[in-house]
């Protein structure tokens, strides 16, 4: 049902539905809430899963990996703008 609501809106949009399923939802789900600081058990019990394969669906941000990246290698990060994206003047060079 509510992936044929979705196809629905997307068609009125003029967008391809082939482009969006399910488990898109679900992904975008999990990962908000992780990055919420929502408990791994509340996760699960909203998405409804009843194993720990919910942890599959959590996706992590690439600027989140390389700054652990940076952390682990004792390099400082560089900050971040408030939208969590890299400034032009605090980009880190090539």
């Amino acid at each position: 049902m509510f992936t044929g609501v979705i196809r629905d809106i997307l068609k009125s949009l003029c967008l391809l539905q082939d482009h969006y399923a399910g488990h898109s939802f679900r992904i975008g789900a999990a990962t908000a809430a992780a990055r919420m600081g929502i408990a791994d058990s509340t996760i699960q019990t909203l998405g409804r899963w009843q194993s720990s394969a919910f942890l599959q669906y959590i996706r992590i941000p690439k600027e989140s990996l390389a700054s652990i990246s940076r952390t682990l290698a004792g390099k400082p990060s560089p900050p971040l703008s408030t939208d969590g994206n890299r400034t032009p003047s605090n980009r880190p060079s090539r």
